[in-house]
């Protein structure tokens, strides 16, 4: 494959040079499941993204007979076991329908959803816990909560579909081991994740019933989970939460999208997702900046710092950042500090240093910390509740490799991105490619302070023209977001009803 090449087209020239091999096993599945070919294809072009993901862990570019053997047949057994021991069959007649429903798949997912309650009271509202998670104290208890995050978890599937799984799958281990020493690659992993997808997805089905679904787990629905969601559900409406460009596209889980609604930042965010089935695309904004502006009231420390740098975490293994290129941002940022004092600089951390556990992290930060410190920048840790509180009250935010630093665009705040590093031909978070008002791709100090300079001195038409434009492609916030999409939401569940009559 390819070394200059994306992982999308590796993933894809892999898959066109080994299609009649992939036709086999969407061949099984259409067989065994009635799962349609263009499901399958497109669930293994996502897995695929990982095995071409140079920045991921993966073993399917490799494979063992024997590893393969054992692993199989054990997971045979455990279904075997499932189909005695597992969840009990739910009739559908007897499951009770909500209106609207929230995916509930990681510890701050609450976050996204406390004004629909509010917005949606009217209406049978459910959640479905598919992640380890801390509920709100202030969900109610109308509100009918599903816990599924057993089938993610402990895998601990319902007796029905695990039968099926072991009755059809029994016996095709030598069809698959042969692919995958035809194709030099690991098709064994390929199948045992697919007959996960199908155990965990009809699994969580089996408690659930909805008009409508709504997640902010964007890049969560790959087309088989889609495709048993849709038995048990009417509408699925995903709300975009990070930012998507460069590698972001296309990376493990960030492609083949599948959903009826999807609620984007902005044109050119939605318009880079690679491979998207999805019929309603819209771009509305961030509920993050819709809750910002809705919960802020305006006091007298607005604007208290001329120029806010939003951190990121450069020392994890992220491919979207190179160390050398943050710390040309934090040497740019000391530098312009010490030679214009009259400027209120401050350095948003990503979190409390009193909160990170990860004691290299926190050395390397610290490192950071000093060099900030010596030349009278505030370290902005407790200062403000939260980093989006922190962008409201500045001026200008400047950033590297973060989805806030976008997301500032929406609140019409003057943004000066930084990124300097070269390394990807379409970076993850540039806000363009080349020298731009705010945007700066050289190495060039003098550059730097001239582009801050022009931003903190002066408002005018050629500013607020060329930022209004950003935002429409990047950040097109849309005043009363949560609004909007409960119209939506409306609109479906009484076409659902509807239908049902």
């Amino acid at each position: 494959m390819g070394k200059n090449k994306s992982i999308y087209e590796n993933l894809t020239e892999f898959y066109n040079k080994n299609e009649p091999n992939f036709l086999i096993i969407e061949d099984i599945l259409y067989k065994d499941f009635d799962i349609p070919h263009k499901i399958t294809k497109d669930t293994i072009k996502n897995m695929l993204s990982e095995a071409f993901d140079n920045s991921r862990m993966t073993n399917l570019n490799k494979y063992s007979f024997l590893k393969s053997f054992l692993i199989y047949y054990g997971v045979m057994f455990y279904f075997l076991l499932l189909s005695i021991f597992g969840k009990k069959d739910k009739d559908k007649n007897k499951i009770k329908k909500v209106d609207v429903i929230f995916d509930y798949w990681t510890l701050n997912a609450d976050k996204f959803y406390k004004l629909f309650y509010k917005l949606l009271g009217e209406h049978a509202v459910g959640l479905i816990i598919t992640g380890k998670n801390i509920l709100s104290k202030d969900i109610n208890n109308n509100i009918l909560i599903i816990d599924t995050s057993t089938s993610a978890y402990s895998k601990y599937f319902t007796k029905a579909v695990s039968l099926k799984i072991f009755k059809k799958q029994i016996l095709k281990f030598y069809i698959y081991s042969n692919l995958s020493k035809k194709m030099n690659f690991n098709m064994v992993n390929i199948i045992l994740r697919l007959l996960k997808n199908i155990a965990s997805s009809r699994t969580d089905m089996n408690e659930v019933n909805a008009r409508v679904l709504l997640s902010a787990n964007d890049n969560g629905y790959n087309a088989m989970r889609y495709y048993f969601y849709k038995e048990n559900i009417d509408k699925t409406i995903l709300i975009q939460n990070g930012h998507r460009q460069g590698y972001l596209t296309n990376c493990d889980g960030d492609c083949f999208t599948y959903c009826d609604y999807y609620i984007g930042f902005g044109k050119e965010n939605i318009d880079a997702q690679i491979e998207m089935n999805c019929s309603n695309k819209l771009t509305y904004g961030t509920l993050n900046n819709d809750i910002l502006l809705k919960t802020y009231e305006l006091n007298s420390e607005k604007n208290i710092y001329d120029v806010l740098y939003m951190e990121e975490y450069i020392f994890e293994k992220n491919p979207r950042v190179e160390p050398r290129s943050y710390r040309k941002n934090m040497e740019y940022l000391c530098r312009f500090t010490r030679e214009h004092p009259k400027f209120k600089v401050g350095y948003r951390v990503r979190e409390p240093r009193s909160n990170i556990t990860d004691k290299i992290l926190l050395k390397n930060l610290q490192t950071y910390d000093k060099m900030l410190k010596e030349s009278n920048i505030t370290i902005d840790d407790t200062e403000h509740e939260n980093s989006y509180y922190a962008v409201l009250n500045s001026n200008v935010i400047i950033y590297y490799a973060t989805t806030i630093g976008v997301e500032s665009l929406g609140i019409n705040k003057k943004v000066l991105n930084v990124n300097i590093d070269k390394l990807n031909p379409k970076p993850t978070f540039n806000i363009s490619d080349k020298n731009e008002i705010g945007m700066l791709v050289d190495d060039n100090y003098d550059l730097f302070e001239e582009k801050l300079l022009y931003l903190l001195e002066n408002d005018n038409d050629e500013i607020d023209n060329y930022y209004k434009n950003k935002k429409k492609s990047m950040m097109n916030q849309e005043e009363n977001l949560h609004e909007k999409i409960c119209n939506i939401i409306e609109k479906e569940i009484i076409k659902s009803k509807k239908s049902k009559l």
